[in-house]
């Protein structure tokens, strides 16, 4: 059986959702509520914090993903999933290292990190159409496709792609999807999930996978399917994605000869407040202006400011968030502020905020290339990949983690421009003990203080870069590779130094980011670990993978480009900032 609840973003459909999981959590009926993977974590807070204390016994909120590891533990298998992105990353650049051959002209060149995320969001977008290798064989076939040389080469470098990575992914060669997998299980049992009531919450489409799902659910259990489509504005442009799947939701039903009954709900308001309601219910309607002076006198529900500059605006929402703290009581964690993309306005709300003395926490994620600790090891990579060039040199002196003071690198500087000193010229000591003036006779006063400290950064930077060299040209393996990052690592001491620069940063004030430093030798050793296990796990196989130095540290790259650092708020009573498209709001009662 299926049902689908309709109703605008003014209705309570969650609301009715939870009454009758109540009511079937009384009468002890296993009942499954399934949301979007974002969604899972807030909807198991509000069911912990909602639902009766007897309900883990029969209710659990779940996504799709959980839901296939749940047929897997019951029937058996394992979710192959369960690849995190540093290992599809590390698969899907051997993969395209491998086809490079025979991809079209236009797609050949060195593999690079946006490459392969590239390529990872084509693979993806092949499994939610539910295609596979064979069903674009035969469209690729077609005289349409053919005659199209564009399509055709596009066609082609996708087919080959896929032909490859699955290959490293399977043993039969196909691209594992575990909802694919969870269908044929479902279709081979006709007994799985038939005791279980299902809701389905936050959905404003489904894959082609997740399709296929429901399709078996529906035959053996009931299932319900919420979704925000307004009764007067379900026609409107907006809309287009939620009546599509309502109306495929309906022809699934007809096609499984399976019982539809579809309500369309208008008097349960979610919101109370009339100039909310007023705004949710036409927000998309053509024929109703909003303006600020329709506004004004609608109370402080929904208020419009127009700011003549940038600081102007930044102006206004801290100083509104500090009166209402000051006057109305309320708490930092209360509000939040919202851009379309909020490292755009990062630079000019952060002194905003800090002036009126509001604490904040920017909601965001950073790759680890970003980190000193990680640019140290591509700048190290690509002095020795240059020989020793001048440039490379100074750019990994300078690092922030290389072991120099700012003063000891200034004049380590000054000292090889003076003498024009490059390539194979750093391996030699003789080459540091001329004058630090140049070509003269002269000597300054401080030129035994200054080769002293030329020395010494000649010491900290070539010494290490040259025992690193000596590795790598005997390495010829990934393992080799990365036993040779991991000897030089630890040969600099590096935990130590992110150790001083954690508590450097944490002394400034800048608690997230000292954290994220201190995990951060963590980081490197799990993604050397990953490139080994994945690329090179087998110490005996036939079929090594082999590299040269430029290799392995584009591999590097696109590894450590996989990895990304959340930020945890610093304090439990902070304003927080985001973006629109992955912020989520629940609980706030001041919004911006």
């Amino acid at each position: 059986m299926l049902k689908i609840y309709r109703g605008g973003f003014h209705v309570d459909l969650h609301g009715k959702l939870k009454e009758e999981i109540e009511e079937n959590i009384r009468k002890e009926k296993r009942v499954f509520l399934v949301v979007p993977e974002m969604e899972t974590l807030i909807a198991e807070e509000e069911a912990m914090r909602e639902y009766p204390p007897q309900s883990p016994r029969f209710f659990e909120v779940t996504n799709f993903t959980r839901l296939a590891n749940t047929v897997f533990r019951e029937k058996g298998g394992l979710a192959l999933d369960n690849y995190d992105k540093t290992a599809k990353a590390l698969l899907m650049w051997r993969a395209l290292s491998e086809a490079m051959p025979l991809l079209s002209d236009n797609a050949k060149s060195d593999v690079s990190a946006g490459m392969v995320e590239k390529a990872l969001h084509s693979v993806s977008e092949v499994e939610q159409l539910g295609l596979d290798y064979e069903t674009l064989l035969s469209v690729a076939d077609e005289e349409s496709v053919r005659a199209n040389a564009r399509l055709s080469d596009k066609l082609s470098d996708l087919i080959h792609t896929l032909n490859f990575y699955g290959k490293l992914l399977s043993e039969d060669g196909s691209v594992p999807s575990d909802l694919v997998r969870m269908g044929k299980m479902l279709k081979a049992d006709g007994t799985l999930f038939s005791d279980v009531i299902f809701y389905f919450e936050g959905f404003t489409s489904f894959t082609e996978p997740q399709i296929t799902i429901l399709s078996h659910l529906i035959t053996r259990a009931q299932v319900t399917v919420a979704l925000r489509l307004p009764k007067h504005l379900s026609e409107n442009f907006e809309y287009t994605e939620t009546r599509n799947t309502a109306q495929r939701l309906k022809t699934l039903g007809i096609e499984k000869r399976v019982e539809v009954k579809s309500f369309v709900l208008d008097t349960n308001r979610m919101i109370k407040n009339e100039t909310l309601l007023l705004v949710s219910k036409y927000l998309w309607t053509q024929n109703v202006t909003f303006d600020k002076e329709s506004l004004q006198n609608l109370g402080e529900s929904l208020r419009i400011f127009s700011a003549r500059t940038p600081y102007e605006e930044y102006s206004f929402v801290a100083n509104d968030i500090a009166r209402r703290v000051r006057e109305e009581g309320a708490k930092y964690s209360d509000f939040a502020i919202v851009a379309r993309d909020i490292d755009a306005y990062r630079e000019g709300l952060a002194p905003a905020l800090r002036e009126a003395k509001i604490p904040a926490f920017v909601s965001r994620e950073v790759p680890i290339t970003s980190f000193e600790g990680v640019k140290l090891i591509d700048l190290a990579f690509r002095a020795i990949a240059s020989g020793f060039a001048r440039g490379d040199v100074i750019a990994y002196a300078k690092c922030g983690l290389s072991g120099l003071e700012r003063s000891e690198t200034d004049t380590f500087e000054m000292y090889v421009d003076t003498w024009n000193i490059h390539s194979d010229a750093f391996l030699h000591e003789e080459t540091f003990m001329a004058n630090p003036q140049g070509y003269t006779d002269r000597t300054s006063k401080g030129a035994k203080e200054i080769l002293a400290t030329v020395q010494k950064a000649r010491d900290a930077i070539i010494t290490p870069l040259q025992t690193l060299r000596e590795d790598i040209m005997k390495a010829r393996r990934v393992r080799e590779y990365a036993s040779a990052v991991v000897d030089f690592l630890i040969r600099i001491d590096l935990p130590t130094r992110l150790r001083e620069q954690s508590a450097r940063l944490l002394a400034l004030g800048e608690r997230a980011m000292a954290n994220a430093v201190s995990g951060l030798w963590r980081k490197i050793v799990d993604v050397l670990d990953k490139v080994v296990d994945v690329l090179d796990r087998d110490v005996d196989a036939p079929k090594r993978l082999e590299m040269d130095i430029r290799g392995f540290s584009s591999l590097l790259n696109i590894a450590f480009s996989s990895v990304k650092v959340g930020r945890l708020p610093e304090a439990q009573d902070e304003v927080t900032l985001g973006s629109a498209n992955s912020l989520r709001l629940y609980r706030k009662k001041h919004i911006y």
